[in-house]
């Protein structure tokens, strides 16, 4: 992302946790809760993790609060976020690191996973491609990464599938005003903001699809590769850092 995107996330850092559940519909926490019960790591297992993209890391937090042994270094561009991932993450000691980089030029340590959650839109195709391929040759054999996004489909199915997303969000947006977690101006204003930046190049977005994630990890040389949770366009996939019998 460039410094005019990551001065748009900056700007809506303080009120990023508190909002991204209600806009981003019921689903959103759902799926966090499903990547941590993916992990395939005892809880007093020690294993390494990298997140990518990690925003107030809510991830990273869960993580280290699930998986005691657990080491894990959240990373992301914006230094906005990063003061709230520390406020929640530096807690866990030496177990935490927060590292503020460009996801594109950032060296990605070896690791046992690798997480992105709602940001690799964000990259397009070419950049995409390059930072799996990063991603794929610092997993440990035994490594996995995950990416959780919003991935829309071809066809008119799409389309479908994108109303009754809307639909099923707007009466989640609904609800949480009705019981004062946010109110209608804050909505509003939220996503005039986000239109504006939108408009002024500042939060470009990619439509990656399911297909085209599965031609980049198998260009970058990861094993098996699966959807394995999919609410409306919101996605986890999974990828394993090698193949099945690789003894590389």
């Amino acid at each position: 992302m460039n410094n005019a995107g990551q001065s748009y996330f900056g700007k809506l850092a303080d009120s990023y946790d508190r909002l991204q559940p209600i806009i981003a519909g019921p689903h959103y926490s759902t799926g966090i809760d499903t990547i941590v019960k993916l992990i395939a790591y005892g809880a007093g297992d020690d294993f390494r993790v990298v997140e990518l993209g990690c925003g107030t890391a809510t991830i990273s937090d869960r993580i280290l609060n699930a998986f005691r042994t657990a080491h894990v270094i959240a990373v992301d561009t914006q230094p906005e976020m990063l003061v709230l991932a520390a406020a929640k993450i530096t807690s866990h000691g030496c177990r935490a690191k927060i590292v503020e980089a460009n996801l594109l030029d950032y060296e990605i340590p070896e690791c046992d996973i690798v997480i992105s959650s709602f940001a690799l839109h964000h990259l397009s195709p070419q950049d995409l491609q390059q930072l799996l391929i990063r991603a794929r040759e610092s997993l440990s054999t035994d490594g996995y990464l995950f990416v959780m996004d919003s991935m829309r489909m071809d066809h008119n199915w799409n389309k479908h599938i994108a109303r009754l997303n809307r639909t099923l969000n707007e009466a989640h947006v609904r609800s949480c005003i009705d019981v004062g977690d946010t109110s209608e101006q804050e909505i509003a204003d939220r996503w005039a903001f986000k239109r504006s930046m939108k408009e002024a190049g500042k939060d470009v977005e990619y439509k990656h699809r399911v297909e085209d994630y599965y031609q980049c990890f198998g260009k970058a040389g990861f094993g098996e590769c699966a959807v394995v949770w999919r609410t409306f366009s919101i996605t986890i996939m999974v990828a394993a850092g090698s193949s099945c019998g690789d003894d590389s």
